[in-house]
């Protein structure tokens, strides 16, 4: 694969004009025509292969060549296959940049792309084997910082915070988010920085945990995210019984008109605990009218 490190410069200008590295390398001036022909291919064609197919065709530096140097629909193309490469590392730092472009479509499409990158790289039977620790760190770093650009649409910002997950199961280390991602004015910015936290955790963050799981203003999806970490965090110290305060916090989330996908974590927490622990908690989970729940509570207890 030719490499593509000539091209950071060129996204960095792209993007953020007198932000750009000093000297740059320049990159191609011109899209070879080959290379358009294929992406053009692409444009409006139903097969759910196309992509893929021409994935196989194309090195880094002529995707990333094209993102920057062809037409909207070439570069719209060009992203769209970049996320079908077998070897998609080169080409993630181009990515995330364009995950900040101020053109909706090649946002999210870039987006897009960046998750499903993540996704080829972690089921790789290799692994990210060809991947050095600083390029995860400064990867990280820069889908911490579209993840606090509040000039993003929600989705994009959580997207970002997703893939700082993906990133933390392939190398078996955690980021913790910051807290004005889970204090974050989003909900889905909130939910995913949430997703990221890993117990034990710190009492700052327990603190915001908390008034989440008790707020009335949260959706219940959201307030069970968070019992149940505050349940696994209990866990993790290795206590043998929720204490009367999270007692309380489950106590009144179960007492209220949950959806059963709600309720479903919650018990997977509780089952972990000591049948004379749980035993009252569980009671009143049981009560839900959704039968999906005691289903679900009898397959956990037959295992």
């Amino acid at each position: 694969m030719k490499s593509v490190l000539p091209l950071i410069a060129a996204a960095s200008m792209f993007l953020f004009g007198a932000r750009a590295m000093p000297d740059p390398a320049p990159p191609p001036d011109t899209l070879d025509a080959e290379t358009i022909r294929l992406l053009d291919s692409v444009i409006g064609n139903s097969d759910p292969g196309a992509c893929r197919k021409i994935a196989g065709k194309l090195s880094a530096t002529e995707i990333v060549t094209a993102i920057y140097r062809g037409g909207r629909s070439t570069r719209l193309a060009a992203l769209e296959v970049a996320g079908y490469v077998d070897h998609p590392w080169p080409i993630l730092p181009y990515l995330v940049a364009l995950m900040n472009a101020p053109e909706r479509q090649t946002a999210s499409r870039s987006t897009g792309a960046m998750l499903r990158c993540l996704q080829r790289i972690s089921s790789s039977p290799s692994g990210p084997a060809d991947v050095i620790e600083g390029e995860f760190e400064q990867l990280v770093m820069a889908l911490f910082e579209v993840a606090d650009n509040h000039l993003l649409a929600s989705d994009l910002r959580a997207s970002a915070l997703f893939g700082v997950g993906m990133i933390d199961n392939m190398t078996g280390r955690r980021r913790e988010p910051s807290q004005a991602h889970l204090e974050d004015e989003d909900i889905a910015v909130r939910a995913a920085a949430i997703g990221l936290l890993n117990p034990p955790l710190r009492d700052g963050v327990l603190g915001v945990l908390v008034r989440i799981a008790t707020s009335s203003e949260e959706t219940p999806m959201h307030r069970s995210q968070a019992v149940g970490l505050l349940c696994e965090n209990a866990h993790a110290h290795g206590v043998k019984a929720p204490s009367k305060d999270l007692a309380k916090i489950i106590r009144s989330l179960l007492s209220a008109e949950l959806p059963a996908e709600a309720v479903l974590p919650i018990m997977a927490c509780l089952r972990r605990f000591p049948p004379d622990a749980r035993a009252d908690l569980v009671d009143l989970a049981l009560k839900h009218p959704d039968p999906a729940v005691g289903k679900f509570w009898e397959s956990t207890e037959n295992r």
